[in-house]
């Protein structure tokens, strides 16, 4: 993301983001081992930050890269079979 646009990177940061505050409220309150993360990425300061991001992104234009979306999504699914596999 270093090297891409300012829309890109904001609408590339704002999908990583997005996916951690979905992905954590929806396990909501959380299993004891894994309460940590979740009171981590879904309090509420974090919730608006998420909310900035779609608000800059969004005032900054440009068209939505599919591309930059089905690689993050790709990243982080390998990521998370990557670290569920090492637990």
């Amino acid at each position: 993301l270093d090297a891409a646009d300012v829309p890109t990177a904001l609408q590339a940061l704002w999908t990583i983001e997005r996916t951690y505050l979905d992905a954590w409220s929806a396990a909501l309150p959380g299993a004891p081992e894994y309460r940590e993360f979740v009171e981590h990425w879904t309090v509420p300061g974090f919730a608006g930050y998420v909310a900035g991001l779609a608000q800059a992104a969004d005032a900054v234009g440009g068209p939505v890269d599919d591309a930059v979306f089905i690689e993050l999504v790709a990243a982080e699914t390998a990521f998370w079979d990557m670290a569920m596999g090492a637990a």
